[in-house]
């Protein structure tokens, strides 16, 4: 199997490519992450509209199923719904199998899920004991404004959604960010990880 990404972050598009290499999924995945302007206060179908041309240039390229991620944000709907009610509306159209994470709640609560690879960047952030109380065990998910939480233990300047968020992947690993966040361990079953190929409840 071979499964395409398409998120609705352009810092997203650039930097889970970097995490994405880390994995070990039993399927072939594209480097490549696609972005689409995909508004999470949309509806459903709007989602699927603004994600439908990418889909078909993966699905040109060989692509057999695709996944779409997308921020949750401070919606108020239950996260699994939303994203079977997204899977429902993209799949009509779809040629291929489709799969949607949502993002619990932004990009930035699966940066800050692995304060150890936070820690190597010792240049750009400090205190990360301060971060590590917030998302260990099992907590990045809870937090409602993980950008801030960044910008609390950066050394220089305000964080930089483009330039950290693909530094901040170089240096995390997968395994470490999946025991912190739930959404990310489903993002991980969602490419295959063998980790995670039956349940992404716990970590």
């Amino acid at each position: 199997m071979k499964i395409g990404v398409i998120s609705d972050g352009q810092a997203e598009s650039l930097a889970l490519g970097e995490i994405i290499k880390k994995i070990s999924s039993r399927y072939s995945i594209m480097g490549r992450v696609l972005y689409s302007n995909i508004q999470p206060k949309s509806t459903p179908d709007q989602i699927a509209k603004s994600a439908s041309s990418n889909i078909d240039i993966l699905s040109s390229k060989g692509v057999d199923k695709v996944v779409v991620i997308l921020d949750h944000e401070d919606r108020n709907d239950c996260p699994i719904d939303f994203a079977n009610r997204i899977k429902k509306s993209l799949s009509q159209t779809a040629s291929v199998e489709i799969d949607v994470v949502i993002k619990i709640r932004t990009f930035e609560n699966w940066l800050i899920s692995d304060p150890d690879g936070i820690s190597q960047m010792k240049s750009r952030f400090g205190n990360e004991r301060q971060l590590r109380k917030k998302v260990e065990p099992n907590k990045a998910d809870s937090i409602t404004k993980a950008e801030e939480e960044l910008n609390s233990i950066i050394k220089k300047k305000n964080y930089h959604k483009r330039q950290d968020s693909k530094q901040i992947l170089k240096s995390c690993d997968p395994y470490r960010m999946a025991k912190n966040s739930r959404s990310f361990r489903k993002f991980l079953r969602s490419l295959g990880d063998p980790a995670y190929s039956t349940q992404s409840k716990a970590p």
